[in-house]
């Protein structure tokens, strides 16, 4: 085999949080595709305590071995795809390091995770960016903006600094839930007097919440058919060949607008699953 090549009847290597239930659903879904000799389980923590990294970059391409505590190893020309489900390292060796040493450590490792990561010559889904190392993960504003482009009818929303004034004209208010805004959780402020802050208001939804999963051309819920060229388009925007898409229907037409997105999915769903599991075997579906 030339260096650089893939064996594409190599292993599957699902990269995850062993509580991970959407990444360990795939695994066994995957057993049964493919066989189990075909498909391995790694986490974080064992990435972090291998004995032995060699990660080299050069004129002439990248090349990444592994020695694992277990005596194994990771050869990339004998993998045939990845599934990334990993979005920060976590080192059991810093946990008793000052928060200093602690984080610089992170920072270090997620650098050489997303080389490794970015240099596979396998299809990997997700692949890592410079916001997440299992794929963009971006705030709800730009998701809905990307969204927006590609085509998508999006829930509407404003900012203004006098909430009072949209409040009146019958918006729905929101705020920040958490010390995170870029992770775009958003919670409702149900009743007045409101504080005279900056705050958002979105467009109101109504009934149950509907999600669409998009696995490479695979869609997976009641809404595919009918956006499946806008999420299509989404998909290729983004650079992502995975991606949970939400929908809610609008208080003011009825219609269904995207209420968030995101590339790290959250399912245990049988069908979803299993397009997951579909887009790694199949190897033209992965690298689309």
């Amino acid at each position: 085999m030339e260096a650089g090549e893939t064996d594409r009847d190599g292993q599957v290597i699902v990269l995850a949080s062993p509580g991970d239930v959407t990444a360990l659903g795939v695994c066994s879904v995957l057993q049964e595709q493919i066989g189990e000799e075909r498909v391995r389980f790694i986490s974080g923590e064992e990435l972090a305590l291998a004995p032995c990294w060699e990660h080299r970059q050069g004129v002439n391409g990248s090349s990444t071995r592994i020695l694992f505590a277990d005596g194994t190893r990771f050869d990339e020309r004998q993998v045939g795809a990845v599934l990334n489900r990993i979005t920060v390292p976590e080192l059991p060796q810093f946990y008793g390091a000052s928060e200093a040493d602690r984080l610089y450590a992170i920072s270090e490792v997620s650098a050489l995770w997303l080389s490794w990561l970015a240099a596979l010559p396998c299809p990997v889904v997700n692949p890592p960016s410079p916001w997440s190392l299992s794929g963009p993960e971006f705030p709800l504003l730009q998701w809905l903006n990307l969204a927006s482009r590609a085509g998508l009818p999006v829930r509407g929303c404003t900012f203004s600094s006098d909430p009072r004034v949209f409040f009146e004209r019958g918006y729905a208010l929101y705020r920040f839930a958490g010390d995170d805004p870029g992770t775009a959780r958003f919670e409702p402020v149900p009743t007045p007097p409101f504080p005279r802050e900056p705050a958002w208001f979105f467009e109101p939804v109504d009934g149950e919440e509907e999600t669409v999963l998009v696995a490479g051309n695979r869609r997976v819920g009641g809404l595919g058919e009918r956006f499946s060229a806008g999420l299509d388009r989404l998909r290729a925007l983004v650079g992502c060949n995975l991606l949970q898409v939400a929908f809610g229907r609008s208080v003011a037409t009825g219609e269904w607008l995207v209420t968030g997105v995101t590339s790290f999915p959250t399912t245990e769903e049988p069908a979803a699953l299993e397009a997951i599991a579909l887009l790694l075997a199949d190897r033209e579906a992965s690298a689309a």
